[in-house]
């Protein structure tokens, strides 16, 4: 499981990507990479086995703006995967096949 991006409990934003193994006691592995950008109420799943997280809010000159920016992991770095039609922040991504991410909801 990723848990990835977000706002810490100190209202800080983050770009850390933590990776935790659900059937091991300790839970935690080693994180992955920052995520390129500081972005807080993103969405993601996966795509082909590949971790994708897609929108969520940026800070750009001291506000807060919607972003439709979608990004993939591809075992070693995050690079841009593709924009949204539209600008989404508090919306849930599901994975529909290997090919298909739906992000759903909060739409801008």
């Amino acid at each position: 499981m990723l848990v990835a991006t977000g706002a810490a409990f100190n209202n800080s934003r983050q770009n850390e990507i933590e990776v935790l193994d659900m059937s091991k006691d300790s839970l935690h592995c080693s994180n992955l990479p920052a995520f390129p950008t500081e972005v807080q109420f993103a969405a993601g799943g996966t795509l082909g086995g590949k971790p994708v997280i897609c929108g969520g809010i940026v800070e750009s000159a001291s506000n807060l703006i919607p972003t439709n920016a979608c990004y993939i992991y591809d075992g070693a770095t995050w690079s841009f995967f593709t924009n949204m039609i539209h600008k989404r922040q508090g919306a849930i991504g599901v994975p529909m096949d290997e090919q298909t991410l739906w992000v759903l909801g909060k739409q801008f």
